[in-house]
């Protein structure tokens, strides 16, 4: 609607009572001040109304007024990199005033619900030795919302979530890569659904700054604190310059704990079978090239298998999981999921002859959801895009594949070495195209690595 009212046509956005507040951010994000909107009660767009006039009635006026009438009120310029502002918090010692900032913060909406550390103007400027980009550089607009994310806007989140300076490279790039079009950040963040970005870094870099590829690599690591630390500085800069906010902005109705920092990690690539690509290769960039890829997630599901005595039945068993009947599935365009399989599955698959070309043929065939085509339309389910022709074409009780071909298949080789577990992480709302970035490293990289701690990379 936004690009239409661009061109001068009029429209009206019809929009249910539940999504009035994440429609107006997505409107200022594209700099407008306002638009017009018919709010209808929700429950006319969630559930099945055999007559919808008397709905459609009652905003009867607001749609004319849209379409005939309305002006903008002003229009908006964007939000434009400015001087951050500062604040100043005292008490009785450093404990009291760091209570009273995050009070403050909280007041505001400026946090994620935990203890955030304080971005002072030392350690932003010690973060930005990180980067040789200007500190007033725009990196991105972050949608919804549209802040302006510089390298300084980035190094404040990134304080506040306890980073170092050798993530600055990894977060600048994660910003950028969510900041593609395709990747659809407006439609994840103020979707109903669970959605969280994800991200996997290869290249040298991972081992540089401790990104967790090993056990535990979708969770907490005292060994490996980067992740957490950049899946965290993402969310509060989705909140602070996305305008993300839950209940108000963002309507996920649950949410997941991924929400709090991220799925950050890395693949194991010198665990890797070397009939396998790591996946920024499969993306085109050559091998050993570091890379930030982002996909969103609904959330992981863990999958118990025993490859070394049955390959073919723990790929079978993998794609039955992949096939639980999941909308989102027929939403997506370009990726359904990210298979996430350990370094020993992976070697026993590859040495049984698996490449992982075959595996994704295997899965497009075999990972179908228990529906049929007649009943997945009689359950009420949509579909979009792509899926279009194929429902046009198939029979009514053919079986309902989750995918339209192989390569909407994405397989990563990461976690501990251990020979039973995979994860599934099918996909969130939006994502229209698979996102990769390479990572730009400063000028000053040795002497930033010379200043990092070493103690991941010395076990």
């Amino acid at each position: 609607m936004v690009l239409i009212e661009k061109e001068g046509i009029p429209a009206v956005c019809i929009v249910g009572s539940l999504l009035q507040r994440v429609a107006a951010n997505v409107y200022r994000g594209a700099k407008f001040a306002d638009l017009p909107l018919a709010v209808v009660p929700q429950d006319a767009l969630t559930r099945a109304i055999a007559d919808y006039r008397p709905v459609f009635e009652q905003s009867l006026d607001s749609i004319v007024f849209g379409l005939t009438a309305w002006r903008p009120q002003s229009q908006a310029t964007g939000i434009s990199p400015a001087t951050p502002a500062t604040f100043v918090y005292q008490g009785q010692d450093y404990a009291d005033a760091m209570q009273q900032m995050n009070e403050a913060f909280l007041t505001n909406r400026w946090g994620d619900g935990l203890p955030l550390l304080p971005a002072t103007k030392e350690r932003v400027r010690w973060l930005l030795t990180g980067t040789d980009r200007a500190p007033d550089e725009m990196v991105a607009k972050v949608p919804p919302r549209g802040g302006i994310a510089t390298p300084a806007a980035i190094a404040i989140v990134a304080a506040m979530a306890g980073c170092r300076p050798e993530y600055m490279p990894v977060l600048i790039a994660i910003v950028e890569a969510m900041a593609d079009p395709r990747f659809q950040l407006a439609e994840s963040s103020g979707t109903t659904h669970a959605s969280t970005p994800t991200v996997v870094i290869n290249g040298p870099i991972a081992k540089q700054i401790g990104i967790n590829s090993s056990y535990g690599m979708l969770g907490p690591s005292a060994e490996y604190p980067a992740g957490a630390s950049i899946g965290r500085a993402i969310r509060l800069l989705l909140t602070t310059l996305g305008g993300v906010i839950p209940g108000v902005t963002s309507v996920s109705v649950m949410a997941q704990p991924g929400r709090y920092t991220g799925l950050v990690f890395a693949e194991a690539e010198d665990l890797m079978p070397a009939t396998w690509e790591p996946l920024s290769v499969e993306r085109g960039f050559a091998r050993g090239a570091n890379t930030v890829s982002v996909f969103t997630v609904g959330g992981s599901i863990n999958i118990v298998g025993h490859p070394d005595d049955h390959v073919a039945g723990t790929i079978l068993s993998l794609s039955k999981v992949m096939g639980m009947p999941y909308e989102n599935y027929w939403n997506a365009a370009d990726e359904v999921g990210w298979l996430i399989v350990s370094p020993w599955a992976a070697r026993t698959f590859a040495e049984a002859g698996w490449t992982k070309e075959r595996l994704r043929r295997f899965f497009f065939e075999h990972a179908t959801a228990q529906y049929t085509k007649s009943g997945f339309l009689e359950a009420g389910h949509r579909y979009r895009g792509e899926w279009a022709a194929w429902f046009e074409a198939a029979a009514a009780e053919a079986a309902l594949p989750i995918a339209l071909d192989p390569d909407k298949f994405t397989i990563v080789v990461a976690g501990g070495d251990h020979p039973r577990h995979s994860a599934w992480l099918p996909v969130g709302v939006g994502g229209q195209g698979k996102v990769t970035r390479e990572i730009r490293l400063p000028a000053n990289w040795d002497e930033v690595l010379r200043a990092a701690p070493k103690f991941w990379s010395e076990r």
